[in-house]
């Protein structure tokens, strides 16, 4: 019997029905996905319209030009403080050099061999061309690396920023010019057309000034040349006043020809003849350096003001472990009995009971402000002495044989003083000459209320019209005539020609 049943899908109807509705949602929802995308998309663009339009409007509202002009006002008050204050330290610092040498090496600035820091001097001629003010302890790459950024940054970019500086200056000046006096086509020619100063640009101003036409004021018109040349070198200036030597260290010749450390020699302040009288030995030497394993390992202490730094200090416990006793029973003794043992009498030295004579006791040098005592017999720096592996140096012998070599792939970057204080002096002179052409010009651009300064391709027009209209009136076809000939007739029947912005 076959059984037939009627309003029952069967299982293939069934899945496909499933399928077909589960299309149909897929589809709906895509569709409702991309409308809210569409929805969104449309609020953001809108959001963010209306936000540009508002911030392009609040941006055109803001007086720029104010802003900028304010900003340029900071900006040349900051450089020109900078740059005073800068020149004032140099000043300073060169009045006053050995004070800021190192104490802790006989190594000068300018790679000389020399104790007494007070002989310093940051002026010698001598070191015009050395580094001797070195910063830093660096590879040869860091060096170069350093030296390069200052050529690009404070050689080409503080050149084209003073050159941008100096142009404006001197297109405003030069307009306040015209309006009562013409100028040659050389002149209008590099003030107006050019942006930066070039040899044949400097010489053409000169030879204009020269030979055809001067400005009204002589000292506008050296300056704007001295500007021009200064603007010119100034890479090279900068150039010139850096670069990098070799880290170098303090050695002396020995007695036996090899080189000591400086910092291995110390000096003297007394010695004990008959030291064994003490329990020392004879001929003993007291050092203005106490003893202790870290008193070895302190640099040479260096003569400032004739005085030795770092001597011991009397009185005082140190945290470093260095015994200062025996300096101080020395200068206490020599205070209370003598020099040379020429006392007949019973003596003390710390615990020991002396009989007489007192002990034979010498000096070479003893520093008058120093804690030693005997300034007064042996206050003459030239006696000073050394000791180094119980032999006596006199100052003379380490000076004599004293040098500065190099250390091994180490190096110093910096500036030779004397360069770099000329270098900021022709700053200075340029700052405050351009401040005050600066201000001359726009108080009398400020008087002529129709003076404008030309700009863009207005000077080229300028130019040529007033060329055109002189050469005519002159006869002149610059058309007939090769370059040469032309350049010969505006020097000779024009005189360097006159441009006026009438």
């Amino acid at each position: 019997m076959i059984a037939i049943y009627y309003g029952r899908p069967g299982p293939r109807a069934f899945l496909s029905s499933l399928s077909t509705d589960a299309h149909r949602l897929a589809t709906r929802l895509s569709e409702e996905v991309q409308k809210s995308c569409k929805n969104a998309y449309r609020f953001i663009s809108t959001q963010l319209t209306t936000y540009y339009q508002r911030v392009k409007s609040h941006i055109k509202s803001v007086e720029w030009e104010k802003w900028i002009r304010r900003c340029c006002w900071v900006a040349s008050i900051l450089w020109t403080v900078s740059i005073l204050g800068l020149f004032a330290f140099l000043g300073l610092y060169g009045a006053l050099s050995y004070r800021f040498e190192s104490e802790d090496s006989a190594c000068r600035s300018d790679d000389t061999f020399n104790p007494i820091i007070s002989e310093y001097n940051a002026w010698a001629m001598s070191g015009f061309f050395k580094i001797n003010l070195g910063f830093g302890n660096l590879t040869f790459t860091e060096a170069k690396v350093v030296d390069i950024f200052w050529d690009i940054i404070i050689g080409r970019g503080l050149q084209a920023s003073m050159a941008f500086m100096s142009w404006h200056v001197f297109t405003i000046y030069v307009t306040t010019l015209m309006e009562f006096t013409p100028v040659t086509y050389a002149v209008f020619f590099t003030v107006f057309l050019q942006n930066e100063p070039t040899l044949y640009s400097t010489f053409s101003i000169v030879r204009a000034f020269i030979s055809q036409r001067r400005l009204r004021s002589r000292i506008a018109m050296v300056f704007m040349i001295w500007s021009m040349s200064f603007l010119m070198v100034w890479p090279t200036i900068v150039g010139a006043m850096t670069g990098y030597t070799t880290v170098i260290e303090a050695l002396v010749l020995d007695y036996k020809g090899h080189y000591i450390p400086f910092k291995e020699f110390q000096p003297i302040a007394y010695v004990i003849h008959d030291g064994w009288r003490v329990n020392l030995t004879a001929n003993y030497i007291v050092s203005l350096y106490g003893s202790g394993k870290t008193a070895e390992k302190e640099p040479i202490v260096n003569f400032l003001h004739n005085s030795f730094c770092g001597a011991c200090v009397f009185g005082t416990i140190s945290d470093s472990g260095v015994d200062c006793s025996i300096q101080e029973e020395a200068s206490n003794y020599v205070s209370k009995y003598g020099f040379f043992g020429l006392n007949h009498t019973a003596s003390t030295f710390g615990r020991i009971e002396i009989p007489s004579p007192v002990l034979n006791i010498s000096a070479f040098y003893i520093n008058p402000v120093g804690e030693f005592y005997g300034s007064s017999q042996f206050g003459n720096l030239s006696n000073a002495a050394f000791v180094y592996s119980n032999q006596t140096y006199p100052l003379t012998y380490v000076i004599e044989n004293g040098s500065c070599q190099p250390t091994v792939n180490r190096l110093k970057w910096g500036f030779s003083f004397i360069q770099v204080f000329f270098a900021l002096l022709f700053l200075t002179v340029w700052t405050i000459g351009t401040s005050i052409l600066w201000h001359e010009a726009r108080s009398n651009l400020c008087l002529l209320s129709q003076a404008v300064v030309p700009k863009g391709w207005r000077p080229i027009l300028i130019l040529a019209e007033n060329m055109k209209k002189e050469m005519g009136r002159a006869g002149l076809d610059a058309c007939s005539l090769t370059g040469q000939e032309l350049e010969d007739e505006i020097k000779t029947r024009l005189k360097g020609g006159s441009v006026t912005l009438r």
